[in-house]
């Protein structure tokens, strides 16, 4: 078949196919109930003998009903034959229909005319009348509404075999979610090898039919999914086409790397009370020596590639920086593995200064090609890498991995279970030394100054900045500021930030001003150097932005009770504490989750307020 035969036949079934794949929708959306179990299609006997003569509204109303009575065929057919029996009852009817709203001109009934259509040529392709349907063509040429769809049609329909075997597939789809949804598997067995041997002699959309095949097969079981998988590849692989035996090779291959996947799931998914594996180079190309982990509790944090910065967020950083200032004196150690470019890496990593080591998966592989080393990444190995997200593994002093944490949620969200678990590893950890904090201290500075850089230098040399977007730099620099504890930076920043927070920064509708507001308040009210609190510019901040957003979450209610607090305002702090207690304990109730330590900080804002007391860390 030439090319332009080949889309002369393509557009030929464009009609028929918008028609199913509304019904493959409608079929889907269907509910699962007696009406749907096989059986005899029921008949519309009022559609049986249509007069010739009516007006437009008979035809109308007659076309919707037979609208309904194509679908029912399709729906409550069992098998090919029950299917073209059925809608040959109703042929007459298509005849008529299709013929006198082909006289309409209204443009309310173009749908009508073009489904009534699709419906005639439908019943005429599957009955092999094969003159009548280029008739039927020829006259829809006058149409201009189907005159495109016609002539290309007009083109294809030497090629009708072809077509029927279009439409043939369409319906043993349709046949094959109908008995998904009824979870019927010896019929989806039934239907999905005749569909793969159709594959063999049908020249239309095969791939298209057996992915739905595989899709339909998966939503019942992987074992069922894999069994017709398996089928198609056998079949297909011995086909004479090359076009079907690269699509058995595309399968092939996702069976092979599913295989792969599963494997690596299955070793991280057993990590947990099992020791766990680490080797490769650290940035400085010396080898990771495990077993000197040994007798420390270790923290393993894989980094993926796409975090920004090449490394953790500030809050992720900040935090592990905590624990490995309050624990590492006593046998706390962190190991960071990156899969990140490694020029990008050391730049950050010599940047950020951080107190551990950080070891790369792009080094490791390297050495294996060029030095001919064995080590794994350990990122592929576990599977870490198919999650797209960051992973830690928190390991015991004997190698056994205590728990794994998957995703940001461990920082973002103040989730304390990591904290606790190395709590009961180090029950007991003695003050960490000076050289210990300065380290912390150094990295912590290093890194807020990293990713404070750009924002920086915007606010510096950008004379022409619009206010809103100088009002998000200065909150960003309050708030990294604040998570690396550089109090005085942080109140400075979030002070400049209120003071340019004009009713149009806040009215703006594409940012959260008002949020950002609340934050820059809470810093003022919360930061551990007291003598740096602004009780004042806090409380006209958040009364500004309440007036936006009316402090419709218990943080933002927590920020105005301790803001009430800083000016000595005890009654209106303790109101609104128990006001934020409310809402936190609804967002519990909400989430389904018992989380204690989370209703904690707004219980001990009720204490602290009704005791005439600000707030405190």
């Amino acid at each position: 078949m030439n090319n332009n035969k080949y889309r002369a036949v393509l557009l030929a079934v464009v009609a028929v196919n918008v028609y199913l794949s509304v019904a493959f929708s409608l079929a889907q959306d269907a509910p699962n109930d007696a009406e749907n179990q096989p059986g005899a299609v029921a008949v519309d006997d009022s559609l049986l003998n249509l007069p010739e003569g009516k007006d437009a509204a008979f035809y109308l109303d007659a076309y919707a009903k037979l609208k309904q009575a194509f679908e029912a065929c399709i729906d409550e057919a069992t098998s090919m034959e029950e299917l073209v029996q059925s809608i040959n009852i109703y042929a007459p009817a298509t005849k008529v229909v299709y013929e006198n709203l082909s006289k309409l001109t209204e443009k309310d009934s173009f749908y009508a005319r073009s489904d009534a259509f699709n419906f005639y040529i439908i019943t005429l392709i599957l009955n092999d009348k094969i003159d009548e349907t280029k008739e039927v063509l020829r006259h829809a040429l006058d149409d201009p509404n189907l005159k495109d769809v016609a002539q290309s049609e007009l083109g294809g329909v030497q090629n009708v075999d072809w077509i029927r075997a279009i439409i043939l597939a369409n319906f043993n789809s349709r046949f094959l979610i109908n008995a998904c949804r009824k979870e019927d598997v010896d019929r989806m067995r039934a239907l999905g090898v005749k569909m793969i041997e159709d594959a063999l002699t049908n020249d239309g959309a095969f791939v298209d039919e057996l992915n739905r095949l595989l899709g339909c097969a998966a939503s019942l079981s992987i074992e069922f999914h894999d069994e017709m998988r398996d089928k198609i590849i056998e079949t297909l692989s011995k086909s004479g086409d090359q076009i079907r035996r690269d699509f058995a090779e595309v399968l092939l291959r996702e069976k092979e790397e599913h295989a792969k996947y599963l494997e690596r799931q299955r070793r991280f998914n057993e990590l947990q009370g099992s020791e766990m594996e680490v080797n490769g180079l650290y940035l400085d190309n010396s080898e990771i020596d495990w077993s000197s982990y040994r007798d420390k509790v270790t923290l393993v944090d894989v980094w993926p590639s796409w975090t920004f910065c090449m490394g953790p967020t500030p809050n992720k950083l900040s935090y592990m920086l905590k624990l490995y200032r309050k624990y590492h004196d006593s046998g706390f150690e962190i190991l960071s593995y990156s899969t990140d470019d490694v020029d990008a890496l050391k730049e950050f990593a010599d940047a950020a200064r951080l107190p551990w080591k950080v070891a790369s998966s792009k080094l490791t592989q390297v050495a294996n090609e060029k030095d001919g080393k064995d080590y794994f990444n350990l990122a592929a190995y576990y599977g870490i890498e198919d999650k797209g997200t960051s992973v830690m593994m928190l390991v015991d002093r004997n190698g056994k991995v205590i728990e794994k944490f998957v995703g940001r949620f461990l920082v973002f969200y103040d989730d304390k279970e990591l904290e606790k678990l190395v709590e009961e590893a180090i029950p007991e950890p003695r003050e960490p030394t000076g050289q210990t904090i300065d380290a912390c201290r150094t990295a912590l500075d290093a890194f807020c100054l990293l990713r404070t850089k750009e924002a920086r230098e915007s606010l510096e040399n950008n004379k022409e900045l619009k206010p809103l977007d100088k009002f998000n730099l200065l909150c960003g620099l309050a708030q990294i500021s604040f998570d690396c504890e550089r109090w005085e930076e942080a109140v400075q920043y979030a002070e400049r930030a209120i003071a340019i927070a004009s009713d149009d920064v806040i009215a703006n509708e594409t940012y959260d001003a008002a949020g950002s507001l609340f934050q820059s308040a809470w810093m003022l009210v919360s930061c551990p150097k007291r003598e740096l609190r602004n009780g004042k510019l806090a409380l006209e901040a958040v009364q500004k932005a309440a007036q936006k957003t009316h402090c419709s979450s218990e943080f933002r209610r927590l920020t105005l009770a301790a803001a009430y607090a800083e000016v000595g305002d005890f009654e209106n702090a303790t109101l609104q504490a128990q006001k934020a207690l409310e809402l936190a304990k609804k967002t519990i109730e909400r989430n389904q989750v018992k989380d204690e330590d989370y209703l904690e900080k707004y219980r001990r804002a009720v204490e602290l307020f009704s005791n005439r007391e600000t707030w405190r860390d």
